[in-house]
Order: C-alpha cells, then sequence, then structure tokens
C-alpha cells in the first residue's frame, strides 16, 4: 500500500515526507520506490538526509543509485558527501565516468561548468528525421533534457533542433533542413548568474556549455538555474 501511495506522488514531495520521519523508516520507505523514482527523490533531498541513506546503503544500493543519476547531480552529492562516503560511491564508477567527474570538480566555483549536465542527446546534420527521432527514443531516457538536440560537426555546435520540429516535419527531411544555427551559448567559465540571466532573457529551458576550443560538451538546464536564482537572492538577503 506504502509502495502504491508512493509512487502516486511527484518526486519533489516525496523527498520532503521522506526528510521528516526517522532515517531508518525513510530507508525503508525509500526502498519501496523504483529505481528510477529513488534516483529522482534522491537528488531532491538535502545533503542530511542523503548522507545519511548513503551510510546505510549496500553496495549494490549504491551501484543501482549511481546508474540512475544524472552527473551533475552525482558530481553535486561528490561535492558535499564526507570524505569517507565518497570513497565509498566513486567504488561503483567507471574510468569514463570518473574522467567526467574530475573535469567538472575542477571549474571554477559559480561557473557554467560545475552545474552544466554532459548528458544531452547529439545529432548528425545529415541524419533523417525518421532515424533521429528512433535516436532519441533509445538514449532520451539516459538524458535530463530531450526537448532539444544539438547538432555537431567535428566536435563543433553548428545548430540545435527542436523534438518537436522533429514531429512535425517530414520524416525523409535530414536534420540539415530544419536546424536553427540562430542559438545561445555560454563557455565552461561563464557565472552562472549570466547563465541564468540568458535563460530567463530568451525564455530557454536549457543552454549550450562550450569549452575554449567552441566545442560542446554540456548544457545547463533550466532547474539548476532556478536553484541558482534562489541561492543568489537568499545570500542578497542575508547581506542586507
Amino acid at each position: 500500500q506504502l509502495h502504491t501511495l508512493l509512487m502516486e506522488n511527484n518526486a519533489v514531495d516525496i523527498a520532503y515526507l521522506l526528510q521528516q520521519i526517522e532515517i531508518g523508516d525513510c530507508a525503508i520507505a525509500f526502498r519501496l520506490l523504483s529505481k528510477k523514482k529513488a534516483a529522482q527523490v534522491f537528488s531532491n533531498m538535502d545533503i542530511k538526509t542523503q548522507s545519511q541513506l548513503v551510510e546505510l546503503f549496500s553496495e549494490k544500493e549504491l551501484e543501482s543509485l549511481i546508474e540512475n543519476q544524472y552527473m551533475d547531480d552525482l558530481v553535486d552529492l561528490i561535492e558535499e558527501l564526507p570524505a569517507n562516503l565518497v570513497t565509498r560511491l566513486l567504488k561503483h564508477v567507471d574510468e569514463n565516468q570518473r574522467q567526467v567527474i574530475n573535469q567538472l570538480l575542477s571549474y571554477p566555483k559559480d561557473s557554467a561548468g560545475t552545474i552544466m549536465t554532459t548528458e544531452f542527446l547529439s545529432l548528425k546534420k545529415e541524419t533523417q528525421l525518421e532515424d533521429a527521432l528512433k535516436y532519441i527514443k533509445q538514449n532520451g531516457n539516459h538524458c535530463k533534457s530531450i526537448y532539444t538536440s544539438y547538432v555537431c560537426q567535428d566536435k563543433k555546435l553548428i545548430g540545435i533542433v527542436s523534438t518537436k520540429d522533429i514531429l512535425l516535419n517530414d520524416e525523409n527531411k535530414s536534420i540539415e533542413e530544419i536546424l536553427k544555427e540562430d542559438f545561445q551559448y555560454v563557455y565552461t567559465h561563464t557565472d552562472q548568474e549570466e547563465v541564468a540571466r540568458l535563460l530567463s532573457k530568451y525564455d530557454l529551458t536549457t543552454i549550450c556549455v562550450l569549452n575554449d576550443q567552441n566545442c560542446l560538451i554540456g548544457i545547463v538546464t533550466a532547474d539548476d538555474v532556478l536553484d541558482i536564482l534562489n541561492e543568489e537572492a537568499t545570500e542578497d538577503i542575508h547581506k542586507m
């Protein structure tokens, strides 16, 4: 009955509810969730509850948690956890993931690089829309946002295309025929407040993040920017 009740609720609301009860009961309730839902709930918990749960988790549960976490959420967790728990987590991270984590941790504090996710949809300009849709269905579950795909040539970003445009156009057309070359972007060292300003100004759900060679290496989603705006506003109020 509890499983059914929890699964009917939003991950944010479940996270809030579980944080109000004893950690032992919280862990029991958490284990009743599906793997995907559990990862969403975990990412919306405060660091105190996250740390307590990680201490209680078995190695198999940690492995499942990491598999279902988006990379930016995983990096945020690693930054906040005590060293002994970070060590436990990293045992279940493969070499490629470890390289990405180290790269994200190396960016300056409050920069776009620290809040971007490296999981996004990338398409080639010659791809037909029918094949593009198949690609989105196969890979979208591992991406934080599926509303926009990014078109690259030699790792350089040349345009973007919305999933809506892919769905509504003739499936025999190529990505090149419908891509938009007018898009907003930031660099890994761009200040987070500037990222938030651009997303708000242009009414975007995501924005591209480029490195110094103008290669696409990540995206920032609007939900992460909302957190930043909240933190900045809180900081300003505290100063006043």
